[in-house]
């Protein structure tokens, strides 16, 4: 009960769960380059996407846990966009949802 609360949608107006971040709920309102977290993610997913570019995101509908790690920050404490400018988290955990048979 206490996992189900805390990774439910809380809010009428955000995605935000108590401690997790969720998919958008009107997957219509997110334009096609730029679904969050990906296209293919169930309403049941939950996760979070930190500053330096690291990410969980665990999908209980498709059994699916999705750890990406990476320091976009280093080595000089400057600004690296590319892992956002180019979705690479999302356009990974989309490719596996394609190897899993999910589209």
């Amino acid at each position: 009960a206490t996992i189900r609360y805390f990774t439910a949608y809380q809010s009428d107006i955000s995605r935000r769960g108590l401690a997790w971040d969720k998919p958008e709920k009107e997957k219509d309102r997110i334009p096609a380059r730029d679904p969050y977290p990906c296209r293919s993610a169930s309403p049941a997913t939950f996760g979070h996407t930190g500053y330096t570019g690291t990410c969980i995101w665990v999908d209980p509908a498709y059994g699916l846990v999705y750890i990406f790690l990476s320091n976009r920050v280093c080595p000089d404490g400057g600004e690296n966009r590319k892992l956002n400018t180019l979705n690479i988290r999302s356009r990974i955990q989309e490719t596996m949802y394609e190897a899993m048979g999910i589209k």
